[in-house]
């Protein structure tokens, strides 16, 4: 098993038995149209999760604002 956790962790893949997988890894991490690909990859992984975090943002605020205007309601109210 750590053989294989170490393959995994591997920077670079040259296997014989994978050829595939060693090429694609290769085009993907030297050769420019495999780097651009990568790129926006990341790029539109980036953007989902700045949106999702955005949203996340929005929709606690609006809680914290709810939150405020029930207290300021409470204490106008009360005097």
């Amino acid at each position: 098993m750590i053989q294989q956790e170490e393959k995994v962790l591997q920077k670079e893949i040259d296997n014989a038995k994978f050829p595939k997988l060693t090429n694609r890894v290769h085009y993907l991490k030297h050769e420019e149209g495999g780097v651009n690909a990568v790129c926006e990859v990341m790029r539109k992984y980036s953007e989902e999760v700045a949106e999702k975090a955005y949203q996340q943002g929005e929709e606690a605020g609006k809680e914290i604002g709810k939150e405020i205007g029930q207290r300021q309601a409470i204490q106008i109210q009360t005097t």
